[in-house]
Order: C-alpha cells, then sequence, then structure tokens
C-alpha cells in the first residue's frame, strides 16, 4: 500500500502538537522537572508530547530487549536507542529540517554551555534526531527477591511482562539482580493499529518511516548541556522506506583497520541563551 506523503503532511500539520510548526517555539516553554528541565505547553504548563517524522536510520539501532545495554554499567539504565533521518519525500524532508531547526532553538534557550549534546546529532551524513526511552523503571514497590518473603501474606508479586521478558540470554545474570526493584517497560510501537512485540521491533524499525510521539529535557553537567529526545510512542506509517545506505559501511579489507569509528554527536556550538521561554 503506497503512503500519501502530502496528505499525511496535511493532517500532521493541522495537529497542536506537530513540532515542524513554524510557531512551535511560541507554544511552549522550559519548566523546572524533578530533576531538570522540560518542555511544557506555555498555557496548560503541563508537558509537552510533541510529534516528529522520520526515517529510522540502521546506524546504532538499539530497539531489542537489552537496548543498548554492553555489559557496561548497570542494566536498569539500559535504554532503547534509535536515530532518525529526513525522510526522502521532499515535503516530509521539510518539516524534518523545521524540527531540527525548532529544536536547536530550544537547546538555545536552555543551555548555559554552548556545547549542547545527545539529542540533535551532526556527522557527515546530515542530521539526525537521537531518541530514547527506559527499558526498565523503578517498581513502587520492591518484590521480595526469596522465597520466604514471597510467602509473606500479601506479599506483592511479580508483573507478567517482567517476568516473562525475553531477555538475551548474555544478560540474564545481570537481570535477575534488577528485576524485584525494577520492572520491564515494552516500547510501545505500532503498525497498522497493532502493536510490534519487543522482539520484533528492531527490526520493523530498521528503515521505516516513523511518527514518534516525544517529550524533550534538559540536564546541566560540568562544561555541557545534555538534552533527551523520549520516545512516549512509536507509529510505523510505512515500512521499510527506501534509505540509501549511508551508514553501511563495506567490511574492511585485510590490513584495514576493523574498528567502527563512531560520527561526531555534538552540535553545533550555540550562544548562551538569556531566558528559559523558547
Amino acid at each position: 500500500m503506497s503512503f500519501d506523503a502530502q496528505a499525511y503532511h496535511d493532517h500532521a500539520a493541522s495537529q497542536s502538537n506537530f513540532m515542524a510548526s513554524n510557531t512551535l517555539c511560541k507554544q511552549i516553554s522550559w519548566q523546572h522537572s524533578a530533576n531538570g528541565l522540560i518542555i511544557v505547553d506555555r498555557d496548560e504548563q503541563t508537558p509537552f508530547i510533541g510529534v516528529v517524522t522520520g526515517r529510522v536510520s540502521p546506524f546504532n539501532l538499539k530497539c531489542g530487549t537489552s537496548g543498548d545495554y554492553l555489559k557496561k554499567g548497570a542494566l536498569e539504565k539500559a535504554k532503547y536507542q534509535l536515530h532518525l533521518v529526513r525522510p526522502t519525500d521532499k515535503i516530509l524532508a521539510h518539516d524534518f529540517d523545521t524540527v531540527i531547526h525548532n529544536l536547536e532553538t530550544m537547546q538555545k534557550a536552555a543551555g548555559t554551555t554552548g556545547d549542547h549534546r545527545n539529542m540533535v546529532i551532526r556527522d557527515m551524513t546530515g542530521e539526525m534526531l537521537h531518541v530514547v526511552a527506559n527499558i526498565f523503571e523503578p517498581r513502587n514497590v520492591r518484590i521480595p527477591d526469596s522465597p520466604h518473603g514471597r510467602r509473606v501474606p500479601n506479599a506483592p508479586l511479580m508483573d507478567e511482562v517482567t517476568d516473562k521478558w525475553p531477555i538475551a540470554p548474555d544478560h540474564e545474570d545481570d537481570f535477575i539482580h534488577i528485576k524485584y526493584t525494577h520492572e520491564a517497560v515494552p516500547l510501545p510501537v505500532f503498525q497498522d493499529g497493532k502493536a510490534i512485540q519487543p522482539l520484533e521491533i528492531n527490526h520493523a524499525l530498521e528503515g521505516a518511516l516513523v511518527e514518534i510521539y516525544l517529550s524533550i529535557h534538559h540536564w546541566h553537567f560540568s562544561g555541557y548541556d545534555s538534552f533527551q529526545a523520549k520516545m512516549e510512542k512509536v507509529i510505523i506509517l510505512h515500512p521499510t522506506a527506501s534509505i540509501p545506505g549511508k551508514h553501511h559501511l563495506p567490511e574492511p579489507t585485510e590490513g584495514e583497520g576493523t574498528e567502527e569509528e563512531p560520527p561526531h554527536k555534538r552540535t553545533e556550538k550555540a550562544g548562551e541563551a538569556s531566558g528559559s521561554n523558547v
């Protein structure tokens, strides 16, 4: 089934959460969250959930059940991650460019260092939007991790999703240590109105044209500003769109280096902002 980009754009542009709107930055502002800043609706002062459309790059696509976890650090901090790149359709490509412009305006408003990291990324292929979501969230009530504790009357029970989470065999030991304090949260990815199962998500997303609902966050660290586009929901508009293999490099021949060199992950430096409004 063909995808009508013009019809999609016309509908998306009529919505208040359209992140490619030329007036978006008048609708939103930064506000304090529990441990940083978050973009909110300026009038309602509620978290703003925006919508952006793009192609999912194969570069560092890690939306499996272990996400970006590489047995370094804590499994409970693992994240789903993907990079959105410019769609091939001209009107959607223009929308994507406008989203990047709006996001950079947001960064300038909140940033204090001029060094903005982790959200808008540039490399030799152009701009990418780095999008993430937590795989595990802390439980409100810890689950007993011993047979004796589980026999206590009214002891909290393990939820079915976490209990049956299809973790990679290499990570099973790490998972056992966190599943009593954290619960697994499936990435909400939908196609044709149906949820994609966790083990199928990575394959389904690669190369697809998607619509992502996201929130925008900011933290200040010594010497730089960190921004995060957090996925709230993903809708596959068209599977495996025609994507040039920009990030698929030929296998090195004997004698050549084999280490993959990641692209530069900083946006161009911007001036310091003077206020909290975008």
